[in-house]
């Protein structure tokens, strides 16, 4: 019973979810955007850790950002470079889901 409590969980706690999760504002709309990257897949290593480049797309202006997300050896998160974005906190990704969540863009 454990198992299908854990399998329709929407938690990602309760799914062993080992992805980091990192929140990009577009400077243009400032649109939020949630981005997930798996360790194990989408971290290269290079000479000082790891980097992860990523392509970023808003909901809302549909911004291209260009992204490089640099980690240290323990794979934390050490700087972010952002191209038409800034690395923002997960407390300004759910402010801008709260004052969002009424208003549909046209």
């Amino acid at each position: 019973m454990g198992f299908l409590k854990k399998l329709f969980s929407t938690t990602p706690e309760a799914l062993g979810d080992s992805g980091v999760y990192l929140y990009v504002k577009c400077t243009n709309c400032d649109d939020v955007v949630r981005l997930r990257l798996e360790p194990k897949y989408e971290l290269v290593s290079d000479q000082s850790g790891y980097i992860s480049n990523k392509i970023v797309v808003d909901s809302r202006c549909y911004q291209r950002m260009s992204a490089a997300f640099h980690f240290n050896q323990r794979q934390q998160l050490e700087s972010a470079e952002i191209d038409g974005g800034e690395l923002v906190s997960e407390a300004d990704y759910k402010a801008a889901q709260s004052g969002s969540s009424g208003s549909t863009p046209v």
